[in-house]
């Protein structure tokens, strides 16, 4: 991806940031953009001004295709994860440059929906407002999203005791064409290449019903040590959902080592009905982190 745009103010640059080896750009991410840009199918915009004889990075923005389902079904979205720009640089056309690249590679996809989850914090208020200037419409929503500490888990009354997990296999033991194999099995293509190298090897794990995997819980550990809990799925015909499902929470606890669980926080996002009835019934007291959720196609270019 190479572009050049000149204006009355500066001449800029775009860089693909998933090339971006050297970190040059790691200034303008958040420790949650860097870990979306190390998923399989991200994608990355640097912004370079160019001062003198010197390219330098002044602004960021980080997208993925993703699914959400709503009343007509699933469908095919892509999900903006961050936009920043260096306070140094702002007013000079970098957001405006960032975003009609972003709506140009939108527009060349084929995908109708974008969508952007922006906390509730005031902090935001100046980046929603910017977003809504490019037609994208807000309103706060529940995502499902949950947060837990450590000690959630150890005071808990079920999933705070030592349980024996015998059908499980961590991903660590798994050969590794074999996670495709078994992700298939369970009917979630989705997921199916995706590679064992992508989530924590010793808290994911596969369910073994003999030879057949009946359920599957892949965890990824994030930069800042968050435990992002990715996918927790059990084959739509298993005769034994809650023990599998039991089982699999089980593993993914007494894997943590206990050096870490002063520090470890876990990320949870649900992703369906039957997932969020088992959160409620596991954790009733702990509510949702609630976000504002903006919609927009975008086909119109706009002014920073």
């Amino acid at each position: 991806m190479a572009t050049t745009l000149t204006n009355e103010t500066v001449e800029m640059h775009v860089f693909d940031l998933v090339l971006d080896k050297d970190g040059k750009f790691n200034h303008l991410l958040s420790q949650k953009a860097v870990s979306v840009l190390e998923r399989e199918g991200s994608y990355g915009i640097g912004a370079l001004v160019k001062e003198e004889d010197e390219l330098i990075p002044v602004g960021t923005l980080v997208f993925m295709p993703d699914m959400v389902e709503d009343e007509e079904g699933r469908k095919s979205i892509i999900e903006l994860n961050w936009l920043y720009v260096d306070e140094e640089y702002r007013n000079m056309g970098v957001g405006r440059y960032l975003m009609e690249t972003f709506a140009e590679v939108v527009n060349n996809s084929g995908i109708t929906g974008v969508i952007c989850d922006v906390p509730l914090d005031s902090e935001y208020d100046d980046l929603v407002s910017y977003l809504v200037d490019w037609g994208f419409d807000f309103h706060p929503v529940d995502k499902n999203e949950y947060v837990l500490n450590w000690g959630d888990i150890e005071d808990h009354p079920i999933l705070g005791k030592k349980v024996k997990t015998p059908h499980i296999t961590s991903l660590g033991a798994l050969p590794k064409d074999m996670l495709s194999s078994c992700m298939r099995t369970l009917q979630h293509k989705e997921w199916s290449e995706l590679s064992a190298d992508e989530f924590d090897p010793k808290l994911s794990g596969v369910y073994f019903d003999g030879n057949t995997a009946e359920g599957a819980f892949l965890i990824r550990r994030n930069p800042e040590n968050i435990l992002e809990v990715l996918h927790l799925s059990v084959r739509d015909k298993s005769e034994k959902k809650a023990e599998i499902v039991k089982e699999l929470l089980f593993h993914a606890v007494n894997a943590v080592p206990d050096e870490e669980k002063a520090y470890v926080s876990i990320y949870v996002v649900i992703r369906s009905l039957r997932g969020a009835e088992l959160w409620d019934v596991l954790f009733p007291d702990i509510p949702p982190v609630l976000v504002r959720r903006g919609v927009n196609i975008l086909e119109e270019e706009n002014d920073d």
